[in-house]
């Protein structure tokens, strides 16, 4: 599996062009338009977004906030305490903007090291990171508050320590991936704590020999993952990092059935009469009719918003009624699911929240549009267009691809599963990724599942370069044999 020498000189210099890139193209775009990471006058605070604790908690109980917070992963909102406690003052927000310019462009630079690997074409690989530097979604969500910039840097990085492993096999680079991993278990909530199962599955193969000694240093690095886990679950019930899981499952579950229908369900003894009354979440203060009136003296569990400390126990209750209604009706969950699935093959810059800033780029994101391919309106059901069907088969054609090759590995040339896995580090952990990635955002997720895309729209990119690389090669392969036999057969 070592490829030695493989990186030179040459490739990390390589790799500054699409920083040097997109550090250009942002200083053009901030001084030609107005993107602004506060120029939505509804989102322009950080108290706007329900992930995000209070400012004035985040300042004057720091530590007692954080240790309280139940509904998200606690390292953005520790993010945004040290920058409120050591950044300009009144500035929260722009300082937010610049550490998501620099971190979009490092991530330009680390996505070559898994694209060298995978496709052996400097030229491409170089093509490749230029188009995410020049890309629209990085530029916009660089403008965004909530933690979408870092959730793909920490991804890029993980997967650029898979390639060093590939090239040098070093267990500190397993050991630099499993440590990605768990950050980003801490970061956003669709890497749940069960990422880490298959993640050490894997580092475990990769490691060959050395396996016990990559088991050990993931379980040691997990602790602080699995300390917060049981800290959610001695405070507040629940296994995870956060509270939210049940509400999430219910939005997709529910998301189907009309009012009538809905009512029709309570009366049959199927659903509660809580979670029937109303499409979206309730606030804590409308909860006390229904029994959900606990109170508490830290001020973070006893405001009126989602990490109030009745939240848990209503989130069970969704959870339930979500649960009890997909059995109910498979069916519709599943054609729920396909829903999201559409919208997660849409250009992630199709996001809502990001409108202010898209405005301002019209002409830039019309041709953007024009290579995600327009949606047939058979398949949205939608008058108005919608983009992403290139998207949608080039990575469904990449994963047909994906499975053909493991295929061939395993029965054609008769290698082990496990041996399959450990020759391909690179492409193994980026296939992963990307399908966790999907999976959640489409089964937990409905309505915000092109904003959920753009944690692995990148890397997405590459994994379809990877698997047309192979194709084209193995093609091209069988093509000169064939016509190297036609040479040099006997004439009659």
């Amino acid at each position: 599996m070592e490829v030695k020498g493989f990186f030179q000189r040459r490739d990390f210099l390589l790799s500054l062009v699409p920083v040097v890139l997109h550090l250009a193209f942002v200083l053009r775009m901030l001084l030609r338009y107005t993107i602004s990471i506060t120029s939505d006058p509804r989102r322009n605070y950080w108290e706007y977004f329900w992930q995000l604790l209070p400012s004035e908690l985040l300042q004057a109980e720091r530590l007692t906030s954080l240790w309280n917070l139940h509904s998200q992963p606690p390292l953005y909102n520790l993010l945004g305490a040290v920058l409120m406690r050591f950044g300009p003052e009144g500035f929260v927000l722009e300082s937010i903007h610049v550490l998501n310019v620099v971190m979009g462009a490092a991530l330009c630079g680390l996505l070559y090291f898994p694209a060298q690997i995978l496709l052996r074409r400097r030229w491409l690989s170089v093509l490749l990171c230029g188009a995410v530097a020049l890309h629209p979604s990085l530029l916009l969500y660089e403008a965004y508050i909530l933690y979408d910039v870092i959730t793909v840097f920490l991804v890029v990085a993980t997967l650029a320590c898979v390639a060093f492993f590939q090239w040098k096999e070093r267990l500190g680079w397993l050991a630099a991936f499993l440590a990605g991993m768990n950050l980003l278990v801490l970061t956003r909530t669709i890497f749940h704590p069960a990422v880490l199962v298959p993640a050490l599955f894997l580092s475990c193969i990769w490691a060959g020999a050395q396996w016990r000694r990559a088991l050990l240093l993931g379980l040691l690095i997990s602790m602080p993952v699995l300390g917060w886990c049981a800290k959610n679950y001695v405070k507040f019930g629940f296994w995870g990092t956060t509270s939210w899981t049940g509400m999430n499952l219910w939005r997709v579950a529910a998301h189907d059935y009309s009012s009538e229908e809905r009512e029709e369900l309570v009366q049959a003894g199927l659903m509660d009469p809580m979670v029937a009354v109303r499409d979206d979440f309730p606030w804590p203060r409308e909860l006390a009719g229904y029994g959900f009136n606990a109170t508490s003296a830290v001020s973070a569990l006893n405001r009126d918003d989602f990490n109030n400390i009745n939240i848990p126990a209503v989130a069970r209750v969704y959870q339930a009624n979500a649960v009890r209604l997909i059995l109910y009706s498979p069916r519709r969950y599943i054609r729920t699911v396909g829903k999201g699935a559409i919208l997660f093959c849409r250009p992630s810059f199709e996001f809502e929240h990001l409108m202010f800033n898209v405005r301002e780029i019209p002409r830039y994101l019309g041709l953007w549009r024009a290579l995600y391919g327009r949606q047939p309106r058979w398949l949205v059901g939608l008058k108005k267009p919608e983009y992403g069907f290139t998207w949608m088969v080039l990575h469904l054609v990449a994963l047909a691809l994906f499975a053909a090759r493991i295929l061939q590995a395993r029965f054609v040339q008769r290698e082990p599963l496990a041996i399959i896995i450990r020759r391909r580090p690179t492409e193994f952990a980026l296939a992963f990724l990307c399908l966790w990635v999907f999976f959640v955002g489409c089964a937990f997720e409905v309505g915000e599942n092109d904003r959920f895309k753009f944690v692995i729209e990148f890397p997405a990119y590459l994994f379809v370069a990877a698997m047309l690389t192979w194709a084209f090669q193995a093609l091209s392969g069988r093509v000169t044999a064939i016509c190297r036999g036609s040479a040099t057969a006997p004439r009659l």
